[in-house]
Formats: C-alpha cells, sequence, structure tokens
C-alpha cells in the first residue's frame, strides 16, 4: 500500500531523503532551486508508510501571458522522475507497480492550463500518461556504451578517426580543467552570443550549479586548446553510471576546426574510467545527430508529454507541432 503527500511535505522528506541515497544531480533539491526557484518548482511523489519513497517527479511552475504552465527548468535533460529500482521484483510485477506509481504521479500534477514535460522512463511504458489524456512525442538522445578503449576506437567511424588525428596533427591538444568556469563560461558565452539564441540562464546560475557539482566531485571541463587558445570544451557531469555532455560547443572564431574530435574522444575515455554509458545529451537535429552517431552512439528516446485544458491553446499547439 502507498500514499501521496502534499508537495510542501514531499519538497522536505526528498531533500532528506536525497542526503542519505544516491539520487542523480538532475533530482536534486540544490539542481532545481538554482534552475527554477526555490518556491516555482514541486514534486508528486508516492511513498510508503514507513516514508520511503516509491517514487517521484518534478516539475517546475511557470506564469507567461497570464497563463500557468507546468514544464521543466532550463540546462535540465529531462523531468526528475524517479522510480524504485525494484531489483529483486519480477518483471511482471515491476512493470504494474511502475504504472500505478505513474498513475499516481500523474494525479498530483497541479490542473494548469499547459502542462509540458520530458521524461526519461526505464522502461518506456508511458501509457498512464496516454490514458490520462497527454499527447506524448519522443525527443531523442544518443548514447554510447563505454567500454575499454581499444573497443571504442574500434568503434568509431573511420572519417571520425582521421579528423581526430588531422585534429592533433594541426598541434589541438586537450586539457582537463575541473575548476576552471570562467574560461569556459566565456567560450559558452560567445557561442550563444554568435548564434543569437538565449543561454537559457545566467553565468551566475551555472557557476553555482558549478560550486554544487565540484564539492560532489561529479564533475569536470575539457578544454582543447592550440597553444594557450580555446578552441572548443565541454561540461561533463557524471551521474550514477553515466556520463553526460551536459554543455559545452566549438568557439565561433574557430568554426572550421576539427577541435571538437579529439575533444569529444577524450571524454569517452575519461568518462569510461568511472562510467558505463554516455549520454551526447542528445540533439533532433540532423547534423549534429550524424556526427554522434558516427562516434558509435545508438539513438535512445526520451519522451515529451503535454496536456492542455484550453481548446485555442490545444489549436495552437497542434498547429505548433506541424510547423515541425
Amino acid at each position: 500500500m502507498v500514499e501521496t503527500i502534499s508537495s510542501h511535505k514531499a519538497k522536505q522528506q526528498w531533500q532528506k531523503w536525497c542526503r542519505t541515497h544516491a539520487v542523480p544531480p538532475f533530482l536534486q533539491p540544490w539542481w532545481w532551486n538554482a534552475l527554477a526557484g526555490e518556491d516555482r518548482w514541486h514534486i508528486s511523489c508516492v511513498t510508503s508508510p514507513n516514508g520511503k519513497f516509491r517514487a517521484a517527479m518534478l516539475y517546475q511552475v511557470r506564469r507567461k501571458f497570464g497563463i500557468n504552465y507546468t514544464t521543466i527548468p532550463p540546462l535540465t535533460p529531462y523531468n526528475g522522475l524517479w522510480l524504485d529500482p525494484m531489483r529483486d521484483a519480477k518483471p511482471h510485477t515491476r512493470e504494474q507497480k511502475y504504472r500505478q506509481f505513474l498513475s499516481d504521479l500523474i494525479a498530483q500534477l497541479p490542473p494548469h492550463t499547459i502542462t509540458r514535460l520530458t521524461i526519461f522512463h526505464p522502461t518506456g511504458d508511458l501509457l498512464p500518461f496516454r490514458w490520462h489524456r497527454y499527447h506524448i512525442t519522443p525527443h531523442y538522445t544518443q548514447q554510447i556504451r563505454l567500454t575499454d578503449e581499444p573497443t571504442l576506437w574500434e568503434n568509431l567511424h573511420t572519417e571520425v578517426r582521421r579528423k581526430i588525428q588531422k585534429a592533433r596533427d594541426k598541434d589541438i591538444h586537450i586539457e582537463v580543467c575541473p575548476d576552471d568556469i570562467d574560461r569556459f563560461l566565456d567560450l559558452l558565452t560567445e557561442l550563444h552570443q554568435w548564434k543569437k539564441i538565449p543561454l537559457g540562464t545566467t553565468s551566475k546560475v551555472i557557476r553555482s550549479l558549478h560550486h554544487h557539482l565540484i564539492q560532489r566531485k561529479n564533475q569536470t571541463i575539457l578544454f582543447a586548446k592550440k597553444g594557450q587558445t580555446v578552441h572548443a570544451a565541454i561540461y561533463l557531469l557524471f551521474s550514477h553510471d553515466t556520463a553526460y555532455y551536459w554543455l559545452g560547443g566549438l568557439h565561433p572564431s574557430f568554426r572550421d576546426s576539427l577541435a571538437m574530435y579529439p575533444l569529444l574522444w577524450e571524454a569517452l575515455c575519461l568518462s569510461a574510467r568511472r562510467a558505463a554509458i554516455f549520454d551526447f545529451n542528445g540533439s533532433n537535429q540532423r547534423s549534429i545527430a550524424q556526427v554522434f552517431t558516427r562516434f558509435g552512439a545508438q539513438t535512445i528516446p526520451r519522451w515529451q508529454v503535454y496536456k492542455t485544458s484550453n481548446f485555442l491553446v490545444e489549436c495552437l499547439l497542434q498547429w505548433w507541432k506541424k510547423r515541425g
């Protein structure tokens, strides 16, 4: 038997739970406090009578144009869906329990005009969202199962291996500098200004997250340099058995540089020492997805689920979806 509890009480209990259990950064209260605002994120959860969490889902509440909507914070790959691993349960029992847990979580979501979430589910079974009249569309990421370095190298596309070697011949080298957030933010800011797209948050917020991550030793920063000039950088984030390409990119002044190739290769090799999976934090863009695939990655779905209680808003969302 399980019971649901209020969001305020659940947040307090979730904070205590995270102090004594291995919880990924994307589900940590300090992550959501920084990116969503301490009073603007909530949690629906299912617990057993003894206070053990069986399931939890974090979400942000925002308001725009007079409309309340439930969503996900910026720079967060997916909403914080956590399910009890139930490692000793039989597969059919686990599947049945997960469906019930997910139904309970959905029932606790506020009845806002728009609810739009990105979900990663361990088994991919999102039928409870369908039963609650949510629309479900795939949003893809690319992942590599990490092995030994020779096998990883062998799995690279021939063109990728050639570009890695060509970049090395041009004196591109890789430096691992976990503390150098200033230089990383300089590159990230210039990159987003060149693309003319917002960063999604402020440098101050990213510094706050960096402070938490570095204290917990679950991050590092890699730079691709020629001499002392930075061509590209990647911020790696480690979560349990997975390494995430969280933030990064190629400096706009070096768009023709091959620096990203040895940089990604070094990120894979470094990640293989402490993780089983490398997640490129994917892209639906064809050119980017193709590059990741050439590194040996497989395409894995995450799921965007949305629902609206307003007919006009629903028509708008359907129109926007058809535009692609």
